[in-house]
């Protein structure tokens, strides 16, 4: 096991890879492929003038929301204000 020193960089990197893994791997669920669900996650982050975890963080929070009409804004544009 490695330890990572507090306030490292390194692991706010980790958390942030794994949520953008993370809203890839659930478009690819919903039927994108591998280049489509990165192209979405790009398409998104642009439109909303926006980084890619942030996009991707909408989408995780999107489908996790109690409302599951929330679940399908997922495949929208975030509104990032």
């Amino acid at each position: 096991h490695l330890s990572v020193p507090a306030g490292s960089d390194a692991v706010t990197h980790v958390r942030t890879t794994s949520v953008i893994n993370q809203a890839i791997g659930i478009l690819i669920g919903r039927g994108y492929t591998p280049r489509q669900a990165h192209s979405k996650l790009d398409t998104q982050a642009d439109g909303a003038r926006t980084d890619r975890y942030s996009a991707a963080q909408f989408i995780l929070d999107a489908l996790t929301a109690a409302d599951p009409a929330d679940a399908a804004r997922a495949d929208q544009e975030p509104n990032m204000g």
